[in-house]
């Protein structure tokens, strides 16, 4: 009653006044058709359906009230008697009870029914949400690119799976893929193996999950009747019931056949590689697009000149701190002009020649460089590959193969001109002896006081200089006539000195180192003389107006054959293999001159060959000459400003070397 009346009370004036015309309308029509006993029960059924109708309790509430209270009014204005009235207000107040509880079970069965009817409505979209998540879990089942199966008791009797395993089992969508319960209408067109053997049904990952025993990292293999094996890989767990009951299970398995047959192939690449780099010769570096060195060859280190310490830099910029590298002409190749940054860019090159110094230790070695970009798919560079190869002693074999052929073509050109020098001055000196034998004749007829005889004698000292020009050529072509004896240089040179001392200018000083007791040698003493004076005579004129020093020097030394081979030989390289080793004494002139470059070395021996005024050069030629014939070895050493040292050897008579005489 109270929620009635709580309710009624909360009705609008106009709702109240709207229902008490309502029902007065209703009391009036039945005042006329039927009289009075029947209005106190007859309005009692339209209220209910009002209430009814409305489904709102303060509105219905309000309606009955209105209509009791104007009923009541209506029979005192007619002026029934007071027991008529109090008879109609027990009437009506026993209609009220009963409506009150009629339409408090009518509104009871109308909320039960409402709220049956948002409950089927909360359970339609329930399901709605439940369908719509298990649409949206299968497609995402089935997106996933593993094998998804799904054990829905714990005996498997049925295991449904996505799309990938539908078709790694080669069964139709919806069949069920348990081995447990195996369809008829779907045989199996494959098997299930490990290590070579079929997994029994009760041994394979979803049943043994299923049980209770989750497999995690499985792996097995499906080997289908057509001789095609897949490899599949992955977990199976169990799904507890509520309990915590194996109820069933899920496994996810991925086909890595691929994967394995890729890792198998890049380990036998990486097996390649590894092994290539450690054999290679030459430095080899693969580096990544940000210039760090993945891979190198264990050549790289020695390559680096790296200590036994020091590990071989992997990052460019540690290269930039430790060396530098320069362009065959000596200039400086800037960091972004180094091999790694120009593969980068996408250049490549092959046979590229720098030189490479080291920053600490001075260390400087030529280089021969390949390089090329690696790229991907698109064409964008993703690193590079270069190979560096140590090129320093093939540079040095190269620059001794070209003196040596220098030296070769030097002593052909001397050979062809000794043989040239050699049959001029024959002939020459033939025709120089007829000559003089002729004056002698003529001279020999002719009176004391005749004046021809002063005329043929002119004529005879011109053929005698001429002949003696003859004889220097011969020298020079290592066919003249010597006389070897057993000799000590030292006293040759003695006797020479005193006559060059005489030539030799106040401002030229002379020093001398002799050493005692030197073994002797087969020489030939003039020879040797007219040697020692060339020598000294080329020595005093390259002194020049301001004067000087001279130095002479006299010894023996013990030459290994390692010695001989460090004697400069420009002038005659094939009498280093001629002399074995041994004893030899030397001559060793040097003077504070102006010096020589390198066009006058190659050339200070020619024939008629000067610095000089014309007419000089055989003198230098001479001493070539005397050289070739006595087996020995010529060292010329000089720089412009520097002077010059000349040294001559001579094998002693114990090394066993007999001269050859022309």
């Amino acid at each position: 009653m109270s929620e009635i009346l709580s309710r009624t009370a909360k009705l609008s004036p106009a709702k109240l006044f709207a229902g008490g015309l309502l029902l007065l309308g209703l009391v009036a029509v039945l005042d006329y058709v039927t009289g009075y006993e029947l209005r106190f029960y007859v309005f009692y059924f339209p209220s209910i359906a009002i209430v009814s109708w409305s489904g709102n309790r303060r509105f219905a509430s309000g309606i009955v009230l209105i209509s009791a209270l104007i009923l009541l009014f209506q029979q005192y204005a007619s002026g029934f008697p007071f027991s008529h009235v109090f008879y109609g207000y027990w009437s009506v107040f026993v209609g009220c009870l009963a409506f009150f509880f009629i339409a408090a079970l009518s509104l009871e069965a109308r909320s039960l029914f409402d709220g049956a009817q948002a409950k089927k409505e909360e359970l339609m979209r329930a399901n709605e949400k439940i369908e719509r998540h298990a649409n949206e879990l299968a497609m995402v089942m089935d997106a996933v690119p593993a094998a998804i199966f799904v054990a829905e008791d714990a005996e498997c009797r049925r295991i449904t799976g996505n799309k990938v395993a539908h078709t790694l089992l080669g069964l139709p969508l919806r069949t069920n893929l348990s081995a447990s319960a195996p369809s008829s209408t779907d045989p199996r067109t494959y098997r299930v193996m490990k290590n070579g053997e079929e997994i029994p049904v009760p041994l394979r990952p979803m049943q043994l999950a299923a049980s209770g025993k989750s497999q995690l990292d499985y792996t097995f293999d499906l080997a289908y009747d057509d001789g095609t094996v897949r490899t599949l890989r992955g977990d199976a767990v169990t799904l507890p019931d509520i309990d915590g009951c194996a109820a069933g299970a899920v496994g996810a398995f991925l086909d890595v056949t691929e994967r394995n047959r890729l890792e198998v192939e890049h380990a036998r690449s990486s097996a390649l590689k590894e092994a290539a780099l450690a054999s290679a010769m030459d430095a080899v570096c693969i580096f990544d697009s940000s210039g760090h060195l993945t891979d190198i060859s264990d050549s790289c280190s020695e390559f680096m000149r790296c200590s036994p310490e020091e590990s071989t830099p992997r990052r460019f910029e540690a290269y930039l701190e430790i060396m530098e590298l320069y362009t065959p002409d000596g200039a400086m190749v800037p960091p972004d002009r180094w091999v790694l940054p120009r593969t980068l860019r996408g250049e490549s090159g092959s046979n590229i020649e720098y030189s490479i110094r080291r920053k600490d230790t001075g260390e400087t070695w030529s280089a021969s460089f390949s390089f090329g970009p690696i790229s991907d798919g698109d064409g964008s560079v993703i690193g590079g590959m270069l190979i560096a190869r140590d090129i320093t002693s093939l540079k040095q074999l190269e620059q001794e193969k070209k003196e040596l052929e220098l030296r070769m073509l030097r002593a052909q050109r001397l050979e062809s001109l000794g043989l040239l020098a050699g049959g001029i001055a024959h002939t020459f000196n033939n025709q120089l002896q007829a000559i003089m034998s002729g004056c002698e004749m003529a001279s020999a007829t002719l009176p004391a006081n005749s004046a021809v005889r002063d005329i043929l004698k002119i004529t005879r000292q011109s053929a005698e200089r001429a002949a003696a020009v003859a004889r220097h050529m011969l020298d020079y072509s290592g066919h003249g006539h010597f006389t070897q004896d057993l000799v000590a240089l030292d006293a040759i040179l003695a006797d020479v000195l005193p006559a060059f001392r005489d030539t030799v200018a106040a401002k030229i000083a002379i020093e001398g180192d002799y050493a005692p007791e030197l073994p002797l040698a087969r020489l030939d003493q003039a020879q040797i003389a007219r040697l020692a004076l060339n020598i000294l005579d080329n020595a005093r004129e390259a002194m020049g107006e301001d004067g000087g020093v001279i130095r002479i020097k006299v010894g023996a030394m013990e030459c290994s054959h390692d010695d001989l081979e460090l004697i400069k030989k420009e002038f005659y390289p094939d009498i280093v293999q001629a002399l074995p080793a041994g004893e030899y004494v030397f001559l060793e002139v040097s003077d504070s001159g102006v010096g020589m470059n390198e066009e006058t070395l190659r050339r200070m021996f020619d024939p008629f060959f000067t610095t000089k005024f014309f007419g000089r050069g055989l003198g230098l030629a001479t001493v070539l000459g005397v050289v070739r014939g006595h087996r020995g070895v010529l060292d010329v050493r000089s720089k412009p400003g520097e002077g010059t040292t000349l040294r001559v050897l001579f094998p002693t008579a114990h090394t066993g070397v007999v001269s050859e005489q022309a």
